[in-house]
């Protein structure tokens, strides 16, 4: 079936039509056929990637895919900006938040309590 709806996030006017989505413990995340990902709900430990903790009650654009920064590795830079980045999957733990890119980088964000975000790189090519 038809998976685009109206009302619109606020960044669009135009439909936006879903291909990936997932629920996590408290937030919801979605991943659009342009590429985007949008999050709603809990955001306590950033599991939105929105830049603060603060709960959304309406779909928002991650923007971070629309302009990625560039990556480190150990403190040392080894990706430059990687611009627009066009994510196919998403995923959503319990405060976690995950999203796979056309190029095969694996994103993650959200609590880290328990090393569950692999940090020591992000984002992280999958093996």
């Amino acid at each position: 079936g038809d998976l685009s709806w109206s009302p619109l996030p606020p960044a669009t006017n135009s439909k936006v039509v879903v291909t990936d989505a997932a629920a996590g413990g408290s937030h919801t995340l979605i991943a659009t056929d342009d590429g985007d990902v949008y999050g709603v709900g809990g955001n306590n430990a950033g599991q939105l990637g929105v830049s603060d903790v603060f709960d959304r009650p309406r779909f928002t654009l991650v923007a971070t895919f629309r302009h990625a920064p560039g990556s480190k590795r150990n403190g040392v830079d080894y990706e430059p900006n990687m611009g627009k980045q066009h994510v196919l999957s998403v995923a959503a733990g319990h405060e976690q938040s995950a999203a796979i890119t056309d190029g095969g980088k694996l994103w993650m964000w959200g609590s880290d309590t328990y090393g569950q975000l692999g940090l020591g790189c992000a984002p992280v090519s999958p093996a």
